[in-house]
């Protein structure tokens, strides 16, 4: 009891520059530009709630599993088979970590705003980054603390018996526990040092573009790595036959350390714990190295991109002021439209946020044929329905996730500040405002998606085909906007975001049945009835209705009054350093 009342005393007073700077640092990676303060704490408890309960379910899954193994006369499929589990855990702890950092990509080093913040007050540089560097290696700590926790138990007391040696105990529960937190900090250390290497190796505004795509790349891998790390469990028959090439992949590593933490000499295994150990320590050494030997470098690089440079323009708006020509023709939906682009091309989380739409829509794109497509090639003979609808499902899936992704990066704020102008417009040109959201997400969602998707089409169907195909989709990928805007009332990048409005189990719920059902029966009609006439006469229909929703939707807008704010959020957080 007495501890208890010590330690919210002790938090709540002042503690020096670097616990505070630490405080602040933390408080703001979890309440970002994204998330607001209340709602991020709601979803922190909820994810880590979620994230522990990951490994005690899988421990259950496994029961029958052990009860048979330990009923074998031989421990040999045990050994194997324990094994390819342990190295699942690793792979997943890794794959955990990996992800956390990815998101906190940006927080790993401090910001415009933290210089800003924070140099009038009496702090030192050197305090500001390693409170940045510490605030994301906690977060990452307590992750992954919070999934291998219980695992870390429950695990060695389900595969102990007499083929486990040694046998349930503390030293088992070590050996998991180490092997998972290490793997784990590898991936930390080692994403934080490519971030450090791009940042001493690359000009400034390269940095910015690259550290983006890098980002977003990297957290499409991560996610689409998932599938593949559950079938680790499989691979008993790979492991128990030893070979070489798993020495280059890093969560074997620590497959080794977890042997050799057992007591295990083979010499196999202890080969593999050498390179964990040389891994770890050299990931650890260059992040530390590219972090703190560059942050002088890196405040005066940040402090300099705040100043105005003159120049020509953009790609990026030559780009927009041509599609502005072609299709935005009124000076209110001109005004949000170049708002909404200029947004993207400047606003890095909103990138980041849009490049992994765009990587994860090509990922599902590419599952969904590649199968299908190499299974033709290895045939030689004509298309299967089955692959047929592997085919016509592409633009589908790729539209539909391109779009939910731009729907949802339009909700997060970027100035909520600039929606005054738009609050001024409002009332003579609302329909106008909001009539950019559909034009954006025609040029920028659908458009790019019927031009990618129409050559690998014309590639398998032919072009007439192809053209009907082409207009069917376009027709259905309108009537998912037309859905998705039914109840829109935002300028992009104006309404300050609120987080968990719709219940996350209906959001799961409406996306499995849109891609696990909806797609799958539209394409099996498709593949059945594959014909030009077929296809443009429900083209067609198609577009009845979508005329008769647009009309109802546009006339909706005009007397629907925009929305600008979902939550009262202080824009300034207080830090404590002053002395008592």
């Amino acid at each position: 009891m007495v501890a208890r009342k010590r330690i919210p005393s002790w938090l709540a007073e002042t503690h020096g520059p670097q616990f505070e700077l630490l405080r602040y640092f933390l408080s703001e990676q979890l309440a970002n530009d994204l998330m607001a303060s209340d709602q991020a704490r709601r979803f922190g408890i909820t994810a880590l709630a979620a994230l522990g309960c990951v490994g005690p379910l899988i421990v259950r899954l496994y029961i029958a599993k052990y009860n048979y193994l330990q009923s074998l006369d031989t421990g040999d499929l045990y050994l194997a088979a324990v094994r390819a589990d342990r190295l699942f855990f690793i792979t997943l702890s890794m794959l955990v970590a990996g992800l956390v950092t990815v998101i906190q990509w940006q927080g790993l080093f401090p910001s415009l705003r933290d210089y800003l913040a924070l140099k009038p007050l009496p702090v030192r540089l050197y305090q500001v980054f390693i409170a940045r560097f510490l605030s994301s290696f906690v977060i990452l700590v307590v992750v992954i603390a919070d999934l291998n926790l219980a695992t870390s138990v429950l695990f060695p007391l389900l595969t102990s018996g007499r083929w486990q040696a040694p046998s349930f105990g503390i030293r088992y529960i070590a050996a998991h526990a180490v092997a998972s937190f290490c793997a784990g900090l590898f991936a930390f250390f080692a994403l934080s040092a490519v971030q450090g290497a791009l940042l001493n190796i690359l000009p400034p505004r390269m940095f910015e573009r690259v550290s983006v795509s890098i980002q977003a790349l990297l957290a499409t891998a991560f996610l689409t790595a998932a599938p593949y790390v559950l079938e680790i469990p499989d691979w008993h028959k790979t492991i128990a036959a030893k070979p070489h090439w798993i020495g280059l992949f890093p969560p074997a590593w620590f497959l080794g350390l977890y042997e050799s933490l057992l007591g295990l000499r083979d010499g196999y295994f202890l080969q593999l714990c050498e390179r964990a150990v040389l891994g770890i320590a050299t990931a650890l050494f260059l992040a530390l190295a590219t972090y703190f030997l560059c942050y002088r470098r890196h405040a005066s690089r940040v402090l300099e991109q705040s100043l105005p440079k003159s120049s020509g323009p953009s790609f990026t708006e030559r780009l927009a002021s041509a599609l502005l020509e072609v299709f935005v023709k009124r000076s209110p939906e001109q005004g949000t439209f170049v708002f909404a682009i200029q947004t993207l091309r400047r606003s890095r989380h909103h990138k980041f946020v849009i490049g992994f739409s765009i990587a994860t829509a090509l990922v599902l794109g590419l599952q969904t044929a590649g199968p299908s497509t190499v299974a033709h090639f290895r045939s030689g003979g004509s298309w299967g329905l089955w692959e047929l609808e592997s085919i016509l499902a592409v633009p589908l899936v790729i539209g539909a996730a391109l779009i939910s992704g731009f729907c949802y990066v339009f909700q997060l704020p970027s100035d909520i500040e600039a929606g005054w102008v738009f609050r001024i417009a409002e009332c003579a040109a609302r329909r106008e405002l909001l009539d950019s959201v559909e034009s954006l997400l025609i040029v920028c969602g659908l458009a790019p998606v019927l031009l990618l998707t129409a050559p690998i089409e014309a590639f398998s169907l032919g072009w007439v085909l192809t053209l009907a195909h082409i207009a069917l989709v376009a027709v259905l990928l309108l009537l998912l906007i037309e859905v998705r805007l039914y109840e829109w009332h935002k300028i992009p990048f104006t309404c300050s975001y609120l987080p968990g409005r719709r219940n996350l189990w209906q959001s799961l719920g409406i996306y499995l049945l849109l891609f696990g059902a909806l797609m799958p029966t539209i394409t099996y009609f498709e593949a059945r009835l594959l014909h030009p006439f077929d296809l443009l006469g429900s083209a067609a229909a198609l577009s009845v209705v979508y005329f008769f929703l647009r009309s109802a939707r546009r006339a909706r807008w005009r007397v629907v009054p925009l929305l600008f704010d979902e939550s009262d959020e202080p824009l300034i957080g207080a830090m404590r350093l002053n002395r008592e």
